[in-house]
C-alpha cells in the first residue's frame, strides 16, 4: 500500500510539473503573438505614414508646377 501511495504520490507531481510546463508555453507563445501582432502593425502604420507623405509631396509637386 505504501508503495501505491508513493507512486501515485510521484505520478501527481509529474502530471503537475507537465501542466505547470503547458500553461508556462502557453503564456510564452502568447507574447510572442503579441510581439508578432505590434510588429505588423508599426509596420503598417509606417507605410500609411510613407502613403500619406507621398500623397502630400506629389500634390505640393503639383501646386508648384501650376504656378
Amino acid at each position: 500500500m505504501k508503495i501505491c501511495n508513493n507512486l501515485l504520490r510521484s505520478l501527481s507531481v509529474q502530471a503537475w510539473k507537465k501542466i505547470e510546463e503547458t500553461k508556462k508555453k502557453a503564456v510564452d507563445i502568447m507574447h510572442v503573438r503579441k510581439r508578432n501582432q505590434d510588429h505588423v502593425s508599426e509596420k503598417q502604420m509606417l507605410s500609411e505614414q510613407r502613403a500619406r507623405e507621398d500623397h502630400e509631396r506629389a500634390e505640393r509637386n503639383a501646386a508648384a508646377r501650376d504656378n
